[in-house]
């Protein structure tokens, strides 16, 4: 039993490490091409018509914004963060495993996007504008991310950007959009992010006891890898025979025949103070607090 259990440790420490260096020497053919980590894998593999990964973030402003200025804004965003001139391509050889890799093709104008929202130019209007504007799918053959200048919105405009799951996450993707605003002397409004700040590559510092929960976890993978394998292939075989039903729902969107459309779910502004008030008594995170509150509407 003994050697059986230290095998399955070795075994469990290097699978996953011989298999990041092989898939590492694959990608690395390629310049300017980085693996996706296994939450970025996760949020591009779980992609489906009926399941967008997608951010969404919209920025009101009560004045016209010249086109020009908007070009501006988003160049220098492309410019200071790679990902936004990079696609994400499945690597060769290896299933389930994405990269992303630099668009010889990158241009800032495929982009950005213009909408105008029509008569009577309302609330009701603009949320019909966003259905339309939201439902439009991303490019797969291009960098994961979209702007939208939405202009007639109550005498102003508005900014909508659109990222992939796997590029940034929510609260950093609302930081970027939020970095483009500036104070009236000029400033920017919050310092624009790095991007290891925005991306968060920062990496974790290693302490004997994460190594251990590490190693903990790789044995237990290996232990459970033939269960994992099974269900894995019952569930292709389930996918393969039966497509999933599309559900009735009061938040289905009127295009018929297309799963993919929604009709948004708005509500009004909730202070950030209410919001932490709740998270102190239930001792958990701000992001809890918005995610549950999300599920339940």
């Amino acid at each position: 039993m003994l050697p059986y259990i230290l095998t399955s440790i070795v075994a469990g420490a290097a699978v996953p490490y011989v298999l990041r260096r092989w898939c590492d020497s694959k990608v690395q053919k390629a310049r300017n091409t980085s693996l996706l980590s296994t939450v970025e894998n996760l949020f591009k593999g779980l992609e489906t018509v009926e399941r967008n990964q997608v951010l969404h973030g919209i920025l009101e402003l009560e004045q016209q914004l010249p086109v020009e200025l908007f070009k501006d804004k988003f160049r220098k965003l492309a410019e200071r963060h790679l990902r936004f001139r990079q696609k994400v391509i499945k690597v060769p050889m290896i299933p389930f495993i994405h990269a992303f890799q630099d668009d010889p093709d990158f241009e800032l104008e495929h982009h950005l996007k213009y909408a105008s929202v029509p008569s009577p130019n309302d609330d009701e209007t603009f949320k019909r504008k966003m259905e339309e504007v939201m439902y439009l799918p991303l490019d797969p053959n291009r960098p994961l991310w979209e702007a939208w200048l939405i202009d007639g919105h109550k005498g102003g405009c508005a900014i909508y950007f659109k990222v992939h799951h796997s590029v940034t996450d929510g609260i950093s993707s609302n930081l970027l959009v939020i970095s483009l605003t500036e104070n009236q002397d000029g400033s920017p409004y919050i310092p624009l992010l790095t991007s290891s700040s925005s991306m968060n590559l920062t990496p974790k510092k290693k302490t004997l006891y994460t190594q251990a929960i590490k190693l903990l976890v790789a044995f237990m993978r290996v232990l459970l890898l033939p269960f994992f394998a099974l269900v894995m292939i019952t569930k292709l075989h389930l996918e393969l025979l039966f497509s999933a039903p599309t559900f009735k729902s009061i938040l289905r969107g009127p295009y018929a025949k297309d799963s993919n459309s929604k009709i948004i779910g708005w509500s009004e502004c909730i202070s950030l103070h209410d919001i932490k008030r709740v998270k102190n008594v239930f001792k958990v995170t701000v992001n809890d607090v918005v995610t549950r509150s999300e599920e339940h509407t």
